[in-house]
């Protein structure tokens, strides 16, 4: 496609801190196409499947492929494609995706056939974690190449306990959103209220 590599950014964060919300925030702002299926979680992928989901195969790759299929990387070309729980994807498939982040280059699954050639895309890979990469680099259950690439742009989100301020704020957009859904005028909330939810 003459596309040029995309960049990446590494979100890190606990469970439930939002990465998911932020990771669609960077989408928008770097004016990246939406795609509904531009969302991957790597902690479900099942054996083999996930280097020809986010790579593609070729035509014979495997018993049955009788056609070839693009992965996600080539259906998000010059869009973005989301990495949840990155920290498991396997071993094998991580280099793949370093070529991808590298050079915008997809390997599919198979042997070319005659006149065809490894596909160039441009993506925007958004990477997700709820784990210390550099410690799984440490282990050896993760790679240093790749790593140090995804953590080109990084962003790690505090939980809420390292964040009470914020919580004023979404009490607020929470009662308001709810209020609005159930036809009502938003009640006003008084600072007993906040910190009586703190505990104090």
């Amino acid at each position: 496609s003459g596309a040029v590599p995309g960049t990446a950014v590494l979100i890190e964060g606990e469970t439930g801190t939002g990465k998911e919300w932020f990771a669609q925030r960077i989408r928008d702002v770097a004016g990246r196409r939406a795609s509904s299926d531009w969302i991957y979680n790597c902690a479900l992928a099942v054996g083999d499947t996930v280097r020809s989901e986010l790579m593609g195969y070729w035509p014979g790759a495997f018993t049955g492929a009788t056609s070839g299929r693009p992965g996600l990387f080539e259906l998000g070309d010059r869009g973005a494609v989301y990495l949840d729980d990155v920290h498991r994807l396997p071993l094998e498939v991580q280099p793949m995706l370093n070529r991808v982040v590298e050079y915008g280059e997809v390997q599919r699954l198979g042997s070319p056939p005659r006149g065809e050639r490894n596909r160039t895309v441009s993506v925007l890979v958004i990477a997700a974690t709820n784990q210390s990469l550099e410690g799984l680099v440490n282990d050896g259950l993760f790679r240093d190449d790749l790593y140090y690439r995804l953590a080109t742009h990084r962003l790690a989100l505090p939980a809420l306990r390292d964040r009470l301020a914020d919580v004023p704020g979404l009490l607020r957009r929470f009662v308001e959103q709810e209020a609005t859904a159930m036809g009502r005028v938003p009640p006003r909330i008084y600072g007993d209220v906040i910190q009586g939810l703190w505990g104090r």
